[in-house]
């Protein structure tokens, strides 16, 4: 005799989510407070749909600022940028994404910035520290 369940196993863990979701919302109800989360380390990427290196239009819907606004922080200094493109009538830059999704972590995790391009700058000389050494070829003849 076979005893057929009921209940599929991925139906099981689909419940588990869906129950971890309504105790979280609950707690969020009853304490009026929302569980942190654990922010994504420096080797997890926090928002993958992105590319590494963001157009200015995707930097500036990140920071919920306008696009002029994202071009002025630019030339100012106030944002790192990467130059793809230095043309006499056209120009075209690329923000790091790694810095954009930094800085707005340490704004909401209450940290103040006084002075932004004094933040990206500690902030590039910190990425600077991580990046690997560049591999140095060996000469021909020094084997």
């Amino acid at each position: 005799m076979r005893v057929q369940t009921s209940v599929q196993p991925h139906a099981v863990a689909q419940d588990e989510a869906l129950l971890e979701a309504v105790v979280r919302a609950v707690t969020q109800a009853i304490c009026g407070f929302r569980p942190q989360e654990p922010a994504p380390s420096a080797g997890q990427d926090g928002r993958p749909d992105l590319p590494p290196l963001l157009a200015p239009q995707q930097a500036a819907d990140l920071m919920g600022v306008s696009r002029n606004t994202v071009d002025r922080m630019v030339e100012d200094g106030d944002l790192p940028s990467v130059p793809l493109r230095q043309g006499s009538r056209q120009r075209m830059v690329r923000i790091p994404k790694a810095f954009v999704l930094a800085m707005l972590a340490d704004l909401n995790a209450g940290q103040s910035i006084t002075s932004l391009k004094g933040y990206a700058a500690a902030w590039q000389a910190s990425a600077a520290v991580r990046l690997p050494a560049p591999a140095v070829p060996e000469p021909a003849g020094a084997a």
